[in-house]
């Protein structure tokens, strides 16, 4: 006989979307019976219009609680999303928030521990402009308007990480007293920390670490192409 499949793992195991805020009034009861301690994310919508998402232990309680708070009158329809786990929950309430921005939400979803790539791609997106104009114009048109300082992107062969991978960057992690910094190392050699661009690893291991001298060669590790979180240091090794 065929052995039974192992059952998925769900993030969403039960919902019900987009009814009126009617059956709270008249049938809170039923809903209380059906869901029990129903926890989840759930979503109030004006007509068709999404006003708020939140999330809770107790769904029916907490929307039967909007019906009388701040949020009363301001929402008539309602969807709920069980969840099969709190594990995410909070990632995934704050993912919707970034996405969706409602107007009744005061505080904007935070993604905690992710990257925000605006910096590194935007300096990406320089250095191949500066690339460009320099294959139509020329290097003297780009030595006359060089700047005072000269940016990381346009003098990658100054920098000791330059070339060291061989496409566009990779996830750096360095772990200082329990706590594990990332950060991304561009083509170009240039690491990016915190929102801010460094031309060394030990730069910006001395940043992640509270200004305390670091040998970044052996603070910073990447992930090889096993899986395994191995120091930058074998990089340069490899060259």
């Amino acid at each position: 006989m065929p052995k039974n499949k192992p059952r998925e793992s769900r993030l969403v195991c039960r919902h019900l979307e987009r009814v009126s805020g009617l059956l709270l009034e008249e049938y809170r009861d039923l809903l209380r019976q059906s869901f029990r301690r129903l926890k989840g994310i759930y979503a109030l919508y004006k007509g068709q219009r999404l006003y708020y998402v939140g999330l809770a232990t107790n769904l029916p309680s907490r929307l039967a609680q909007h019906l009388r708070d701040r949020h009363g009158g301001k929402w008539n329809n309602f969807s709920v999303y069980e969840t099969s786990g709190d594990k995410h929950i909070r990632e995934l309430e704050s993912l919707v928030l970034r996405i969706t921005a409602p107007r009744g939400n005061e505080v904007k979803g935070k993604l905690k521990g992710s990257t925000d790539l605006r910096r590194h791609v935007k300096a990406q997106i320089r250095e191949r402009h500066e690339s460009i104009v320099s294959s139509i114009f020329g290097d003297a048109r780009r030595q006359r308007r060089a700047p005072e300082r000269a940016r990381p992107e346009q003098t990658t062969h100054r920098f000791p990480m330059a070339g060291i991978i061989g496409h566009g960057w990779i996830q750096l992690r360095f772990t200082h007293h329990g706590t594990v910094h990332k950060a991304l190392l561009a083509k170009n050699g240039t690491i990016t920390f915190n929102g801010e661009t460094f031309t060394s690893p030990s730069l910006a291991a001395r940043k992640a670490a509270g200004k305390k001298a670091y040998n970044g060669w052996k603070a910073w590790k990447y992930k090889n192409e096993a899986g395994e979180w191995r120091y930058i240091d074998e990089l340069r090794k490899k060259e």
